[in-house]
């Protein structure tokens, strides 16, 4: 999709994401891992999080996109971030942190990946900038 037809973002989709980005990275820094974690916002900007850890990494992502539908009934946005890596122009990978957000209303959602280092070293810990993702299934 050229740059000129992607959807605009709205500044409180842009918030939550970004929010949920540093809450996945300060986890990260200190050492935490990241469990899939789906942040859900209504209209009136009230927030919950809900991280899903009771399972192998592959089934609880599935079940955290299953689970927008019901968690978030009357949420307008969500952002959902979880452990992957990512991959250079020379085919090396790096941890990275992933975040797949959305609105109703869109046409689709998007991805964000972040590539980070030294986990559990708070003074070493580096991050880059969110990189674009893709466009992603919009899960309302």
């Amino acid at each position: 999709m050229a740059e000129s037809q992607v959807e605009p973002i709205s500044q409180e989709l842009d918030e939550l994401t970004c929010d949920a980005i540093g809450m996945a990275l300060d986890k990260l820094a200190m050492g935490d891992g990241i469990w899939p974690t789906l942040v859900v916002a209504n209209e009136k900007g009230e927030r919950e999080c809900f991280v899903f850890e009771d399972d192998g990494l592959d089934v609880c992502l599935i079940e955290a996109r299953a689970s927008v539908r019901e968690l978030g009934h009357d949420a307008t946005r969500y952002a959902l971030y979880y452990d992957g890596f990512f991959e250079d122009e020379d085919g090396l990978t790096d941890s990275a942190m992933v975040v797949e957000f959305g609105e109703r209303g869109m046409r689709c959602a998007y991805s964000a990946v972040v590539a980070y280092g030294n986990p559990g070293d708070p003074e070493h810990f580096w991050y880059d900038e969110p990189l674009p993702g893709g466009e992603e299934t919009l899960l309302f």
